[in-house]
């Protein structure tokens, strides 16, 4: 997790403030007690869109899911940064979108797959 603070350029408290969590719950994960709870997962997903929650849970996949902007929570409010440095325009944005969109299909194809799969092995077993 601690990659994830690094590229949201946030430290523990400020990230632990931003989900609603306790410092300490933040600092069990960094310290490897504790792993990522599916709870907490969706906690950060909500609250910093462009992370990936596949990533988070199983370290698989890219961290962010597209170039869009990632919310920064400072003393000053809430503050945008752009994930890869660059400026923030109509064409990234929608590249970002559509790389995610790509993304999704593709899981989609597979989720279908399975499901073919398992319709066929139930199928197989209702014959039997």
């Amino acid at each position: 997790m601690q990659r994830l603070l690094d590229e949201l350029r946030v430290n523990g408290t400020e990230f632990a403030k931003s989900l609603g969590t306790s410092q300490e719950r933040i600092n069990r994960v960094l310290n490897f007690k504790n792993g990522i709870s599916a709870d907490l997962a969706r906690t950060i997903i909500a609250t910093y869109k462009d992370v990936n929650f596949e990533w988070l849970r199983t370290g698989e996949g890219e961290m962010i899911t597209n170039t869009q902007t990632i919310e920064k929570v400072s003393g000053n409010g809430i503050v945008g940064n752009n994930v890869n440095g660059g400026e923030i325009n109509d064409s990234s944005i929608i590249a970002g979108l559509m790389r995610t969109i790509e993304k999704r299909d593709e899981q989609m194809d597979k989720r279908e797959e399975q499901i073919d799969r398992l319709l066929s092995i139930i199928e197989q077993l209702n014959n039997k």
